[in-house]
């Protein structure tokens, strides 16, 4: 099964508060959500991934990032949010307003508290499945479409303290290295029920 990586330095954007303003760019060596340093709080970063191929109204068992951390951080208190776009056909990110235009899904996984990261380790994300399920029960949802993830703290809640943040590799720094999203899901649920390993569980995603 393939791995679905960022694959562009236009699926990526950054988003970061500062004492002028926010600040949304692609082209960045990292992608990272938290307090950089106090007034650059409430960061996040956006990602598009290309060409998922989970059939509309599949059943999602598990969905999962996995980052390469870019710098090393000892903070705790790191307070974040793993959301979608509700859209079946989200376009490349461009601006400041394009990027906080987008609808997002109701549902939402809560990441906070995360440990320590240590460069060059990968980290997984928790679970969030309900954000998918979301998504690829939009009516004009299909199999091969593209599909959009934030990772953020728009919301403010990391400690504002020197370098309380997570920071991952970006495609722009390293197109081997950029995120990777990871879908388990059931085609038909009612033909077999889910084991690991079973002919109706479909993997389309990595470590």
């Amino acid at each position: 099964m393939p791995n679905i990586r960022v694959a562009d330095d236009l699926d990526e954007v950054i988003a970061l508060e500062t004492a002028s303003g926010w600040v949304v760019e692609s082209y960045h060596h990292d992608l990272s959500a938290g307090c950089a340093w106090p007034p650059n709080w409430g960061r996040g970063c956006g990602m598009r991934f290309l060409n998922v191929p989970v059939p509309k109204d599949a059943i999602i068992i598990d969905a999962y990032l996995t980052f390469r951390c870019f710098g090393s951080s000892d903070q705790d208190s790191v307070r974040s949010w793993i959301q979608g776009e509700l859209n079946a056909t989200p376009a490349q990110f461009s601006d400041q307003a394009d990027y906080f235009g987008r609808d997002r899904t109701t549902a939402k996984k809560d990441w906070s508290d995360i440990p320590h990261w240590e460069a060059p380790n990968e980290y997984k994300s928790p679970s969030f499945p309900s954000v998918i399920q979301e998504i690829v029960n939009l009516d004009d949802w299909g199999s091969g479409n593209n599909l959009v993830l934030f990772w953020h703290d728009h919301d403010d809640r990391s400690d504002h303290d020197y370098n309380t943040r997570r920071m991952a590799v970006s495609h722009f720094h390293d197109p081997g290295k950029a995120p990777v999203l990871s879908i388990f899901f059931l085609v038909d649920p009612s033909s077999e029920s889910y084991t690991t390993g079973g002919d109706s569980l479909q993997d389309i995603g990595g470590g």
